[in-house]
């Protein structure tokens, strides 16, 4: 028997001294499943359903495993008095510690500049580390190999667990001063348009708005 034919594709793996083709290799040893993950809208709603349901009845409805809807049962008053947003897997305190000192302060940081529809990027949170942990800064970068990369990977991963996408920027279809420009040449048909009229013509007394 030749060396091809021993490492051929089809007999990667051996059980016993004995070559298993792929197929039978996988029947032997398949993969594991993957854990399933409930976000906080179903756990919410399996624990409203489950004050006048049965778990056993719930599992059979949803196929949901009953160990957890006990813990979620368990688990009432946390999940119903959570504010975050409920496409969120995990309740406010799970996984491991963030590096990051005063994440809370960091947070409202951020969620200031999405309110002022401002883009937040990494820049605005390393300049904010800069005036508010900069002690923590300069020691975080001097004990990294590659200091600027890991704490580019650090925000990033910040900006994720608290639902913060990440957006490529792309090329405006029109610019800003083709926009401009339209919006002039409309004012000005507009108002050749309708000099004759009154506002209160064109606006009619059953909207809402009001002028000031």
């Amino acid at each position: 028997m030749s060396a091809s034919t021993l490492f051929s594709c089809s007999t990667i793996c051996t059980r016993k001294g004995v070559a298993l083709p792929r197929t039978q290799r996988n029947k032997i040893s398949p993969q594991k499943k993957p854990r399933r993950r409930y976000t906080q809208a179903v756990k919410r709603d399996m624990v409203v359903k489950m004050q006048s349901a049965s778990t056993r009845d719930l599992e059979a409805a949803n196929g949901i495993p009953k160990s957890n809807l006990s813990r979620w049962k368990n688990q009432t008053a946390e999940l119903l008095q959570f504010n975050g947003p409920q496409r969120r897997y995990n309740l406010d305190g799970a996984g491991g510690p963030t590096e990051i000192p005063n994440t809370t302060a960091l947070e409202t940081y951020m969620h200031m500049l999405r309110d002022a529809e401002r883009a937040v990027t990494c820049t605005h949170l390393v300049n904010f580390l800069k005036r508010h942990e900069r002690p923590w800064l300069d020691d975080y970068l001097a004990n990294k190999n590659c200091g600027n990369q890991a704490l580019l990977k650090l925000l990033q991963r910040f900006c994720a667990k608290h639902d913060f996408t990440r957006q490529k920027p792309t090329k405006a279809k029109t610019s800003q001063e083709e926009l401009s420009a339209t919006q002039t040449a409309f004012a000005q048909v507009f108002n050749k348009a309708f000099i004759g009229y009154t506002i209160t013509y064109l606006m009619p007394s059953s909207t809402s708005m009001r002028l000031v």
